[in-house]
């Protein structure tokens, strides 16, 4: 059964313009789509909000829904809108709109800037291009970068092969808003700088500085980055052809020469520039005013069921990037016993956690730097550089040892995690002060203690995995999870210089466990591990 398609008329200022409004998804979960079968006179050629098929872009996708109650009410909202919409444009208000929908204008393919975002702007040379192979799920990939062996190495992995090598990268940072002319797209140098010259004086000052570059350094190919306070675009510049026909002394002769007498014998290949260095992911990721944990050596101890999840928070955090490192300790290797609540799968069985985990994490982050340690920590060494302790091993015994050094002065501060009892709930500490609670303090493994999240009458249950001493504790793969982010909260916390609460949980099991709200809990006075230094 074809999906249901009317006709009409829209009247904007009194025009009538003949549309076609289209229900193509029966669940009606979508929004109908509204199609102009006939331009009003009036609007530009290159128009904000309709797509080049004619339709009109009158209301975000999750906007807003039809009611079942009042489906044709909503519908003649929808209409009401889209009218709205084109009276607008007809108003003149479509080339302010592109500048906010430029880069869906610019009609570029995709090229990530694998290079800083804080990079100034100027000249850099000996920059490349590489290529990820297009498969059934994408469309070919471009990576620019700084370094060429360094890039391919990066991405050797996923297939990556180098495209353009030993180009130069001309970065201007334009002081308007880029937005559409009238001969749009720019697909030769002529319509380019036509376009830049109204756009933006400096950005047409760095199409007139590359063609210089390109005659100064010998290249045929160039490239051109924008940056405007609305977007970027790129523009790589094919200068085969007029090097051979241009005849110059100087830098400037060739420019002028090249735009005055051969502007349309210059292709332009528009690009979209997306930045995936790790500078503009984590300043994606964090909250305004949070510090990433980018430039920090940090060690995770305990890669297991807590420490799998957490190393990859740890590295989504900034651990592992811009100067800093992740050490990953762990003497123990991934058994069947762990699939089902651990971050590795299967392919793992039988490596070392620490080594396998490192692998997996190289695979998703190509830029991180991590150091996997497969010994049992016997002494204080592994962390003589360290800036933070994260202790995921769930051992009370050896939570113990590092916070007893910790109090000597021997360690920097520690992120402490662990599932509570048989996933009753998860809690995570941070022990940065020598006066504050120790984990021995806390008594959080007694159920009923105050700052446990098990009632006193709480029984905890384990399985026997079938060898001699296997002893297996019956929690939930989301329990892991939930320890993991507390701790991944109060590093990133850290790093930002909130030290307070200290000690965060979550109650799971609400059957047998209580809630324990956020709080910095005070030294105990007769605690057995820190009495002595009170």
């Amino acid at each position: 059964m074809p999906y249901p398609i009317y006709k009409g008329l829209l009247r904007p200022k009194g025009e009538e313009v003949p549309i076609r409004i289209h229900f193509s998804d029966v669940s009606l979960v979508s929004l109908p789509s509204i199609e102009l079968v006939e331009r009003p006179v009036g609007l530009p050629k290159v128009c904000a909000h309709i797509n080049p098929y004619g339709f009109l872009c009158y209301l975000g996708r999750d906007q807003a829904y039809l009611p079942r109650g009042n489906i044709g009410g909503a519908v003649v909202g929808c209409l009401e809108l889209a009218q709205r919409l084109l009276e607008r444009l007809l108003d003149g208000d479509s080339l302010i709109d592109t500048r906010d929908e430029f880069l869906v204008y610019w009609g570029g393919g995709d090229l990530l800037l694998d290079i800083p975002q804080s990079r100034s702007e100027g000249l850099y040379e000996h920059c490349s291009i590489i290529t990820l192979p297009k498969n059934d799920a994408r469309e070919e990939i471009w990576i620019l970068g700084s370094d060429e062996e360094a890039l391919v190495a990066r991405y050797e992995n996923w297939g990556g092969q180098e495209a353009y090598s030993n180009l130069i990268l001309r970065v201007v940072d334009s002081v308007s808003l880029l937005g559409v002319s009238e001969e749009w797209p720019p697909t030769n140098l002529q319509q380019l700088s036509t376009w830049l010259k109204v756009a933006d004086y400096k950005a047409h000052g760095g199409l007139m500085s590359v063609l210089k570059d390109a005659y100064r350094l010998r290249q045929n190919l160039v490239l051109l980055l924008v940056r405007a306070p609305n977007c970027s675009c790129a523009v790589l510049l094919n200068l085969s052809v007029v090097n051979k026909i241009v005849k110059a002394r100087t830098p400037d002769q060739f420019m002028r020469s090249v735009l005055r007498s051969y502007p349309r014998n210059v292709k332009v290949s528009r690009l979209s520039p997306i930045p995936i260095d790790a500078e503009s992911w984590l300043s994606r990721n964090l909250m305004e005013g949070y510090k990433s944990l980018a430039g920090k050596n940090i060690a995770l101890v305990g890669c297991g069921a807590i420490g799998g999840y957490l190393s990859d928070l740890l590295v989504k955090s900034g651990a592992g990037f811009l100067g800093g490192s992740l050490i990953l300790i762990d003497d123990d290797d991934l058994s069947m016993g762990n699939l089902g609540r651990h971050f590795l799968g299967f392919e793992y069985i039988g490596q070392d956690k620490a080594s396998a985990l490192s692998l997996e994490l190289r695979n998703k982050y190509p830029e991180v730097k991590l150091h996997a340690y497969s010994d049992r920590v016997k002494n204080l060494s592994v962390f003589s550089e360290v800036d933070l302790v994260v202790d995921a091993t769930g051992s009370e015994a050896f939570s113990q040892y590092l916070g007893e050094n910790f109090i000597s002065g021997n360690l920097p501060p520690i992120v402490f995690s662990w599932v509570v009892g048989a996933g009753c709930g998860a809690q995570a500490y941070l022990l940065h002060e020598r006066e504050q609670a120790c984990v021995s303090c806390l008594e959080h493994t007694k159920p009923g203690g105050q700052l446990s999240v098990m009632r006193r009458e709480y029984e905890m249950k384990v399985k026997n995995a079938g060898a001699c001493g296997d002893w297996l504790v019956p929690f939930s793969a989301p329990a892991a999870l939930h320890a993991a982010a507390l701790a991944a909260e109060i590093a990133l916390d850290w790093s930002s210089g909130i030290f307070k609460p200290t000690l965060r949980s979550i109650t799971l099991d609400y059957a047998n466990g209580k809630q324990v709200k956020p709080i910095s809990p005070r030294q105990r006075a007769n605690c057995e591990v820190c009495s002595r230094s009170h």
